[in-house]
């Protein structure tokens, strides 16, 4: 089951919201808020250590079963408020994290696989009981053209030349953009992998299965994992039996 829980950190922008929530999350994610450059940097690293936190609350308190898709290729989307994430404080657990041979975090001693994502407003984080990856993308002008030509497989670029306006345009970059920052967070190899890969249909001949959100104005946001011919356990760090 795999559920992605959407934050606007807005609120977390007034000084108050950050001091008074920044001692609340695990040692680890605070070191890592502090050592982020700016300020906007250190807000958003919060939120997703927030919202990480909330989500292994609710996950412990309402395993995923009732009420929640099992079609395997489905996805459960929340947009959190900062206030229901109040409600949950103090966190009960205490969170720490060990790391695979690429880098990729995984939570020690908790069963279950996460993901972090940021841009804009926003940030996402994905849980599930297998290997996740989720990325948000606020759609922003760029010159969506030149970058899907230089980065895109040639089939996504003609797609995205043949779109009827700008708007459309930049919304299937994001699209496409989203798709392979999450395959290569799920695979731990970044956003090369999803790049070197090429389009959707060479992903999922990797396992890789998509859910993309598209109810919120202004972002694209995507989550990958893998189908379930593809078996992974915690203990493995997604290593496949």
């Amino acid at each position: 089951m795999r559920r992605v829980y959407l934050l606007c950190i807005e609120e977390l922008k007034k000084p108050q919201y950050y001091d008074m929530l920044l001692p609340q999350v695990c040692a680890q994610r605070r070191e890592k808020v502090l050592r982020c450059a700016n300020r906007e940097d250190r807000i958003r690293s919060l939120g997703a250590g927030l919202l990480l936190q909330y989500g292994i609350a609710v996950w412990n308190r309402q395993p995923p079963r009732e009420g929640e898709p099992d079609d395997p290729a489905q996805c459960f989307w929340q947009t959190v408020a900062l206030d229901r994430i109040r409600e949950e404080l103090p966190f009960e657990q205490e969170l720490s994290f060990r790391y695979g041979p690429d880098g990729k975090p995984y939570l020690d001693r908790i069963p279950l696989f996460f993901s972090l994502s940021h841009s804009g407003d926003y940030v996402a984080c994905a849980l599930s009981d297998r290997e996740i990856g989720v990325d948000i993308q606020q759609r922003q002008d760029c010159p969506v053209e030149r970058l899907a030509k230089r980065f895109f497989a040639q089939e996504e670029w003609q797609r995205i030349c043949e779109c009827p306006g700008e708007e459309d345009r930049l919304a299937l970059f994001c699209h496409f953009w989203t798709q392979k920052e999450s395959f290569g967070k799920l695979t731990g190899e970044g956003l090369r992998s999803g790049l070197a890969v090429g389009p959707e249909e060479k992903m999922r001949g990797r396992g890789a299965w998509f859910a993309a959100y598209d109810a919120l104005p202004g972002y694209s946001v995507c989550a990958c994992w893998y189908r379930g011919e593809h078996d992974f356990s915690v203990d493995g760090i997604g290593k496949e039996k």
